[in-house]
Order: C-alpha cells, then structure tokens, then sequence
C-alpha cells in the first residue's frame, strides 16, 4: 500500500505525520510524506521518503509588511498554487490513499483526482461535528444547542483561498467545482484527552497520539533543581521582548530553574540569569520527562508531548485552537487556567508555575494513560481496512 501523506505548518504540523510514515514503512508499506514546511531537515533520512514543498504563504511572514492587503493577499494565493503544483507532482506518481492535514487544502482534491481515498489526519477535533462540545475555535459563551452547527465556520475559513483553489483544481486536475472526497478522519488525540463523542460517525476514529521516536542522541541542557521548559513555539507574539522580560521575572518570583526555547522568533535574550538556560531545538519527547513543568502556547503538539511524559503544564495560548487545549488540560486537572499571552503578567505566570508545580500526581497518571495507546498502530491498521490489499 502506497500511502500519500500531504501536510503543511511548523514542526507540529508534520511530526506527528512522520512518526505515522515510520510506521507505515515498518508494516511493510510505502509512505511518502509531502509537507510545505520549515522543518524539512528534521525529518529527512527517517527511512522514507519525504518530499519538501514551496512553502506557500508561510515565506510571507519572512518579509515585512509593506505593501498594501490586497498585494500580499494575491502574492499569498500565487504562492499556494505553487505549494499545490508541488504536492501534485508528487501525487501524479500514484498512491492507493491520500492521508492529509487539511491546512494543506489540497488533498482532498488530489484524492479524488485519483479516485483513492482520502483520510483526514486530524490533529485537533475541528472536522467532524458532534453535540458534545462546540468546535474547538468557537467563543465560550456559545449556547451547548449551537454545539453541532459550530462546525459550520470549518467552511468559512476557507473561503479566502476557495477561488484560487477551485481555478487550480480545473487547471491542474481537470475537475470541476467541488469539495473533493472525505473517506474517513483519523483524530491523532488521546482518547484520554479527548473522549470520543457518542454521535460520531464510524468514520471518525481516535487512535491515540502519533509520537515519533527521535533516533537522535540530542545534547540535553543540564537540569539543576527545580526546573521547568518555557517555549512558545512559532508563535512571536506582538512584543517577544516583552514577553521574554515578563517570563524571567516569573521565573525569578517562582524560584525555579528555567529552559527557554528560543523558537522562530519568539524569546529572545542575551544576559540570561545564571538558573536560566536558552536552548535552540530539542526533541521534547527527550528533554519534558526531565523538567518538573512545561509552560508553552497551547500547539497541539506540544500538549501532547508534555501530556505524554507526564508532566503538569501552564498555557499561554496566542491563538486559533490553543485555548481549546488550555481550557481542556485545566478541565484534566493537569493544569492551571489558561493564562492567554496577550495578557501575561509575571505575577500570574509565577503563581501557576507553582499551582502547576502540585498537580505533577494528576499528570502522572494522565501519562501512564497516554503512553499506554498505540496511535501510530491504530492508524496502520485503519488505513490497511481502509485500502485492503485487494482494493
């Protein structure tokens, strides 16, 4: 089974992707993983094939913002067709199934040019509706009875690149106007984390977390104390100095040990306290199990690597799904209230180190629960049903 896998974003984004080729690749299968990212050189030479795409419209945040709204919204949608040319290349050496974040708007399409099917590979719950719990980016305040219509807006964020993507989709893959096809949604999320609802479609599965087993001996900061990892990932925020002047003031009124990740932009700092260490990239799957607490934004992917070493967490979401999983890891017990990072203060942020500090039990045995799935397996297996070798 040739299984074609299309995504796109940060690190995040394309981890959990890769742990699933690994997999793939040692129950006899042939992955390929398509990817617009900047993460590329992490996750050649894993034993499988992986294809770097243009990086579409994620280049734009290289540049500065000069020119008006309307310039950069067409200069972004030429750059996503080149990202779609790429994944079709590709794609047009044949696959039995299509495996596809859907941020990387494509796959769905090509699935259905080539009449295989296509799985979402869902990394946060937004693509199937249910009336347990509203879409993960609706407000708080929405009434539980608009819980199911939520999903609705999944649609709407894609109008902007609706036009540009149906012109390529007649173009390149001489289809008419059409969504593509939706075959199955793999939910990449710990069913301990996130319960699957009653009311979901036998389509959509939970298999558990994909982790990737990093072969890498990485140089690992010493851990002194009390010490906890301070990353924000991509995210840089409006004011990383201020952000970055704010996290060490927590850090002092907490009395901790502190790593800082820098990330892209993000914190940054060059006379650091002598019980604060910066570190560039390092597999989280190896340094959160050393850590006392992990502090970060909220990535999906980050939630899960912290969930999974057992470590109590403090979030400091900046957008899009990241209060979702602030909100979810304090309803677990694992954490303290989301603290969002447009407002965080060093006092706040210093006291939920501390809250966070005493939940470690919770987290722990959260972790044994986490660690316990196999995801990658569960989602081998799904795609074998999905694409037997018959089919």
């Amino acid at each position: 089974m040739k299984v074609l896998m299309i995504t796109a974003g940060s690190r995040g984004d394309v981890q959990p992707y890769a742990a699933l080729a690994v997999a793939l690749k040692k129950a006899g299968h042939v992955p390929v993983l398509a990817a617009a990212t900047r993460s590329g050189e992490i996750f050649a030479g894993l034993g499988f094939r992986f294809v770097e795409l243009d990086e579409g419209p994620m280049a734009l945040t290289e540049t500065v913002a000069t020119e008006s709204k309307l310039a950069l919204y067409r200069k972004a949608m030429g750059m996503l067709e080149r990202m779609f040319d790429d994944a079709w290349e590709v794609a047009a050496e044949g696959a039995d199934i299509v495996l596809h974040h859907p941020g990387s708007l494509v796959g769905a399409h090509i699935a259905e040019r080539l009449d295989v099917p296509a799985v979402v590979g869902a990394l946060t719950p937004l693509y199937v509706p249910t009336k347990a719990f509203p879409l993960p980016l609706a407000p708080r305040w929405l009434p539980a009875a608009l819980n199911r219509a939520s999903y609705r807006v999944v649609d709407l964020i894609g109008l902007p690149f609706r036009k540009t993507l149906m012109r390529w989709r007649a173009d390149r893959l001489g289809l008419p106007s059409g969504k593509g096809r939706k075959d199955a949604v793999l939910h990449a999320i710990s069913e301990h984390v996130v319960p699957p609802p009653p009311d979901w479609p036998a389509t959509a599965l939970s298999t558990g977390y994909w982790f990737l087993e990093s072969a890498e001996e990485p140089e690992l900061p010493e851990i002194t104390g009390t010490t906890v990892y301070i990353g924000f990932g991509s995210m840089a925020g409006a004011d990383p100095e201020r952000t970055t002047a704010t996290v060490l003031e927590a850090v002092r009124l907490a009395g901790v040990h502190a790593i800082l990740a820098r990330g892209w932009g993000g914190l940054t700092a060059t006379d650091l306290p002598e019980n604060v260490t910066m570190i560039d990239n390092v597999p989280h799957e190896r340094l959160f199990p050393l850590v006392d607490a992990v502090v970060h934004h909220g990535g999906a992917g980050t939630v899960a690597a912290a969930a999974a070493a057992g470590r109590p967490q403090v979030l400091c979401p900046f957008l899009a799904d990241q209060p979702y999983w602030g909100r979810r890891m304090h309803e677990l017990g694992v954490a303290p209230p989301p603290l969002p990072e447009r407002e965080l203060d060093a006092g706040e942020l210093a006291a939920s180190i501390k809250e966070a500090l005493s939940r470690s039990a919770e987290a722990a045995r959260l972790g044994a629960l986490v660690r316990a799935e196999n995801g990658v397996g569960k989602a081998v297996h799904a795609l074998e049903r999905l694409c037997p070798p018959s089919g």
